[in-house]
C-alpha cells in the first residue's frame, strides 16, 4: 500500500502528499503471488475482461476460517463460522462455500439471500441480518432461514408476515442485543448501530412469550464496532444472562453469535504498520508533516 509516495502523487497532492519513500507492504496471499508472478496472464485477463479487474480467490475463505475453527475445536465448543456476503458479493465465493465448506453464510438483503440460496447453500446454514423489509422477511420465512432481529417492532413484523403467509413452521430467531452497560454504568462505546438495548429485555421477553407459538428462539447475538476484549466480554456476559433468563421462561436457546469486529491483517510487516500509525498520529496533532489526503484520520 502506497500513501501518495510517487512523483505523480506529489504533483497531484501538492503539500498534502506523504513524504516520498514511505510505504507499507501489503499482506499478499500465495494464490495472488502466484498470479502476479505470471504477468502475461494478468495482461491477458485485462485484455479479455477490461480494467479495472478484480480477481477473486474463493479458496482463501478456507484459510481465513481455519483459526476460528481451531479455536472451537481446542475448547470443545460446538460452533460455526459465518462468511458474510456484504463486503464480497462474488457468486464464485458463494459456490465455493456451498460445495467445498461447511461454513455458514451471513446475508443482509433480499438479493444476497436469494444469491446464497441459488448458489446451493442450505437454509440451515444461513442467517439473515441487516435492515429488513417485507420482501426480505418473506423470503427468509418461506425458507426457514434464521432471522436476527434488531428491534422489537421487527419481531411484530415477522409475526404478521408469517401469519399472512400461513407459514406453519415456527420462525427461527436470534435477538441482537446492544447498549451494554459497562462496570461504570455507561453504555459501551463500541456498541453496534443495531440491536435491542439490554434495558428493554423485560419488554422483549414479554413479547416473545406472547408469541411463543410462532417463534423458535435460537439465541442472542451482538455486533461491536470495536475489537476491545473488555467490551466483548461485557456483551458476552449480557447475552448469556439473556439466554439463561429466556430458558427460565420456557424457551430453549443455545446460541450466542459473537458478531463481527475481528481485525483483518492488511500489512505484511508489523513494524511498518506501527511506524505508519505513529506518523499518522503525529501528523494529526501537528507535530509532523501531513501524511494523509485532506488530513484524514483514516478512522
Amino acid at each position: 500500500m502506497d500513501c501518495c509516495t510517487s512523483a505523480d502523487a506529489e504533483r497531484f497532492c501538492g503539500d498534502k502528499a506523504l513524504p516520498t519513500g514511505f510505504q507499507i507492504a501489503p499482506a499478499v496471499g500465495g494464490e495472488c503471488l502466484a498470479l502476479l508472478d505470471r504477468p502475461e496472464v494478468c495482461h491477458d485477463l485485462v485484455r479479455c475482461c477490461g480494467s479495472p479487474l478484480n480477481v477473486i480467490f474463493p479458496e482463501r475463505v478456507n484459510h481465513n476460517a481455519v483459526q476460528f475453527l481451531e479455536t472451537f475445536q481446542h475448547y470443545q465448543i460446538d460452533g460455526r463460522v459465518y462468511f458474510t456476503t456484504k463486503p464480497n458479493r462474488s457468486t464464485a465465493v458463494l459456490r465455493h462455500v456451498a460445495q467445498k465448506t461447511q461454513l455458514g453464510v451471513d446475508v443482509s438483503s433480499t438479493g444476497s439471500l436469494a444469491a446464497a440460496l441459488c448458489a446451493g447453500i442450505a437454509a440451515a446454514r444461513l442467517e439473515a441480518t441487516g435492515p429488513k423489509n417485507s420482501e426480505y422477511l418473506t423470503l427468509a420465512l418461506l425458507h426457514g432461514v434464521v432471522i436476527a432481529i434488531d428491534d422489537i417492532s421487527e419481531l411484530q413484523s415477522i409475526i404478521d408476515i408469517k401469519r399472512a403467509l400461513n407459514v406453519t413452521q415456527k420462525a427461527p430467531l436470534l435477538v441482537r442485543l446492544s447498549a451494554f452497560a459497562a462496570q461504570t454504568g455507561q453504555e459501551s462505546r463500541g456498541d453496534g448501530t443495531f440491536g435491542v438495548p439490554v434495558r428493554e429485555m423485560p419488554i422483549l421477553l414479554s413479547k416473545l412469550e406472547q408469541h411463543r407459538a410462532d417463534i423458535d428462539l435460537k439465541g442472542f447475538s451482538f455486533h461491536l464496532n470495536t475489537d476491545s476484549v473488555e467490551h466483548r466480554l461485557v456483551a458476552l456476559d449480557e447475552c448469556l444472562s439473556a439466554l439463561f433468563e429466556s430458558r427460565n421462561r420456557g424457551f430453549a436457546p443455545n446460541i450466542v453469535n459473537l458478531g463481527g469486529g475481528f481485525r483483518i491483517r492488511y500489512a505484511e510487516h508489523q513494524q511498518q504498520w506501527s511506524q505508519f500509525l505513529m506518523r499518522l498520529k503525529s501528523s494529526l496533532t501537528g507535530t509532523a508533516k501531513l501524511c494523509t489526503w485532506n488530513r484524514s484520520g483514516l478512522g
